[in-house]
Parts: structure tokens; C-alpha cells; sequence
């Protein structure tokens, strides 16, 4: 039998070549140019009064544009030669930034320009007149107004408003309950939206050059001087309320994924880590509480890790091989909890029949999975199955690595 660092790593290899599967491709080089007055000719220029943010060959950083915005002794005291990281209630960006921005906050306003991409998380969020990203711009939040300029822009939100001075160099992408949009967009524009109103009014009416694929409540009566490529509707799905027999099969479906799911973790577990085997009925009596409090401790670390390595510009790998970790043991903690209890059982009445094990085993799963099925009260029982499963996985290997370093200084004596 292989021991159990090597079977863990076998278990990790896999994982790891799962996550690497997922691809992120960037530009081979940024845009020079945004585009300006006459964009919707389809012939992006450098706008007047835009301050362009390069680096030379010594590292110095200079701005290019028209004087009559800012001089670079203006803005020299706004220049950021790195990414840009803010946190706060009320978040106002207003600098040049000669690299990504991060933008966390209940109130976000940005005015700024971004040599890279700009990321954008909070409650309401407003980009004024004269803010432009050479690279993507990516939004999530309740309230969104755009007034600006990008390469790429992906929004989720509530309702999200766009401009008729917005314009999107390549793809729109947005999803969202609300979509008013006026803007102009170079190629495609892909829109998920509940109210989906395309504005149509005038010179200053909404612009497609590509492709409009959208899914909504309404279908909309565009023209080819609207969206000069393909108009691709799609009506949203509307699911009917399940009668009793559908609602009975999918609890039937669930419980059966749920019983075999924790069937194959316990055999994984009984080939991969056999020691935890031993252990494990010692975590829902003696260490039950350490347990909860470690799952609860990680619940809450493990994603501010995630997202540490994420913002860093060398942990984004080991950022998603976390993130896949992660999600990989919350998937099984009701199973892990199950065959705790299943232990904890069996060591309790002093069974060793395989038989009775089993049954042992699908009855806990059975009896976990019917309480998370109560109403109200089933999601915060399948909450603290996961505090409780996460704890268990991290006291097991921490108190398996102390074990061993102590087996280590032992034998050196």
C-alpha cells in the first residue's frame, strides 16, 4: 500500500492539472490609442485632452494629450507606477494609474485612468466623463452608471445605465435585471438582461458595429442602422412551478447523489488516509468544539488568501489551486461529518462488521441530508456541517504533521 504522503499527492496532481485546464489569455500589447469624438465612425482616435500614462526605456513615466486638460505638472503628484489597491465605504479613483486598479467600496466613483484593467466591486458605482481603461473594465454591484471608455467591459448588476458617450472598443458583455444602454460598442455586445432597453433617439441613439446577442423580457425592433452585424434573440427560460411528483423526484435524485457521494469519499478515505480513519470519531465528541471553531476560522481565511494571491502579480495560479482546494473539501464536509459520526458510532457499540458499518453510514448520511432539507432552518445546518467538515480536514492534517515532525525529532535523537 502507498504511503500517505504519496497518495495525497497523487489525489493533489490531479486537482492541480484540473485547475491548470483553465486558460486566461491577455493582449500581447496594450492599446495606444482611445477612442474619441468621431468613434462611432468606427475610427478610434486619441480624444482631446486625454493623458495617455507611458513608461520609457529608464522607467520614467510621462502623460501624453492635449494641454487644455492637464499639464504634467498637474498630474504628476496623481501618477501611480503600480496597481492600485482601495478599500473603503466611499471610494473616489481619480489618479492615473500605471497598472491594474482594484476598487472595493459601498460607493465607488471613478474619474481616473487606468493603464491596465480596473476592477470594480461595491453598491453603487459611477464612472465619469473623461475616465478611461486602455485595457477591461470588470463591474460587479447593485447600481451602475457608465460614462467612459475601455477596450472590454463585463458588468453583473441590478440595473446598469450606459451612456451615449461610452464607448467599448470590442466586447460588452453584461448581466443584469435592468439594462438602459445608449453607448457604442466596436464589435460584439452580449446583454442578459430582464428590461433591456436599446435607446434609440436621434444622432444620439445607441450604436452596435458587430454583433448583438441578448436574452430578455422584451424583443426589440432594431434596424441595421442600429446593429450593423447579426441580431441574435434568445426568449429567457421561465420555469412553471414543480408540481408535488417533480419536487418528490428531484429529493429522490438528490438523496441518491448525496448517499453516493459520501459512499465513494469513505472508500477514498479508506485507501487514502486510513490514520484519519482512526481519528476521525474523536472530532464530533472530544474535539468536536476546536473543530467548529478551527472550520469557522477557515471558512473566513482561506478566500482573503485567495484573493491576496489573486491581487498579487505572481499568486494568481496558486490563488485558483486554492480556490479549487477549497471548494473541492466544502463539497464533501456533510461527508466528512457522516463518517465521524459513523466512527464515532461504531466505536461506541463496538461493531466491526462491514455490513452494519455500511449501514451505519448510509442511515448518518440519510438523517444529515433530511435535515438540511428542513425549511428555514436546513441552510444553516448544511452552514455548520461545513464549519464542522472544514475543521475536521484542517486539526487532522495539522495534528498529522505535528505527530510526524515529533516521530522525525525522535528518531534523530
Amino acid at each position: 500500500m502507498l504511503k500517505f504522503k504519496s497518495k495525497l499527492f497523487v489525489v493533489f496532481v490531479a486537482l492541480m492539472l484540473l485547475v491548470s485546464t483553465i486558460c486566461f489569455a491577455t493582449d500581447a500589447q496594450n492599446v495606444s490609442t482611445v477612442p474619441g469624438d468621431n468613434a462611432r465612425t468606427g475610427e478610434p482616435v486619441p480624444t482631446s485632452g486625454t493623458n495617455e500614462v507611458t513608461t520609457n526605456e529608464t522607467g520614467d513615466t510621462t502623460t501624453s494629450g492635449d494641454s487644455n486638460d492637464h499639464t504634467h505638472e498637474d498630474l504628476a503628484d496623481q501618477i501611480l507606477n503600480d496597481d492600485l489597491y482601495m478599500f473603503d465605504n466611499n471610494v473616489v479613483m481619480d489618479k492615473l494609474v500605471d497598472g491594474n486598479a482594484y476598487l472595493f467600496g459601498n460607493n465607488v466613483e471613478v474619474s481616473g485612468r487606468v493603464n491596465g484593467n480596473l476592477y470594480v466591486f461595491g453598491n453603487t458605482i459611477t464612472f465619469k466623463s473623461g475616465s478611461y481603461v486602455v485595457n477591461s473594465i470588470f463591474i460587479a454591484g447593485r447600481q451602475v452608471d457608465l460614462d467612459t471608455q475601455a477596450n472590454d467591459i463585463y458588468i453583473a448588476g441590478d440595473t446598469v445605465n450606459i451612456s451615449y458617450d461610452t464607448f467599448i472598443v470590442r466586447d460588452l458583455r453584461v448581466g443584469a435585471n435592468n439594462l438602459n444602454f445608449n453607448g457604442c460598442v466596436g464589435r460584439n455586445a452580449f446583454i442578459d438582461a430582464n428590461n433591456f432597453d436599446f435607446i434609440k433617439n436621434g444622432e444620439q441613439s445607441a450604436l452596435v458595429y458587430g454583433n448583438l446577442d441578448y436574452t430578455s423580457t422584451n424583443k426589440l425592433e432594431l434596424s441595421s442602422e442600429d446593429v450593423q452585424g447579426n441580431i441574435n434573440y434568445k426568449e429567457p427560460v421561465v420555469y412553471d412551478e414543480d408540481s408535488i411528483q417533480d419536487i418528490i423526484f428531484d429529493k429522490i435524485n438528490s438523496l441518491l447523489a448525496s448517499l453516493l457521494f459520501t459512499i465513494v469519499v469513505y472508500l477514498l478515505a479508506l485507501w487514502i488516509a486510513p490514520n484519519f480513519m482512526k481519528k476521525s470519531a474523536s472530532f464530533v465528541s472530544t474535539k468536536a468544539i476546536p473543530a467548529i471553531g478551527i472550520g469557522f476560522l477557515t471558512l473566513i481565511l482561506i478566500p482573503v488568501a485567495c484573493f491576496i494571491l489573486l491581487c498579487s502579480t505572481v499568486g494568481v495560479s496558486a490563488s485558483f489551486a486554492l480556490l479549487g482546494l477549497y471548494i473541492l473539501i466544502l463539497l464533501i464536509c456533510s461527508s466528512i461529518v457522516s463518517i465521524c459520526i459513523t466512527n464515532k458510532i461504531k466505536e461506541q457499540y463496538k461493531f466491526d462488521k462491514k455490513s452494519k458499518v455500511a449501514l451505519t453510514l448510509v442511515i448518518t448520511a440519510i438523517v444529515l441530508w433530511a435535515l438540511q432539507q428542513i425549511p428555514f432552518i436546513g441552510g444553516w445546518i448544511g452552514f455548520l456541517l461545513a464549519i464542522i467538515g472544514l475543521g475536521v480536514m484542517f486539526m487532522y492534517l495539522f495534528t498529522k504533521n505535528k505527530k510526524d515532525n515529533n516521530n522525525s525529532t525522535e528518531a534523530v535523537a
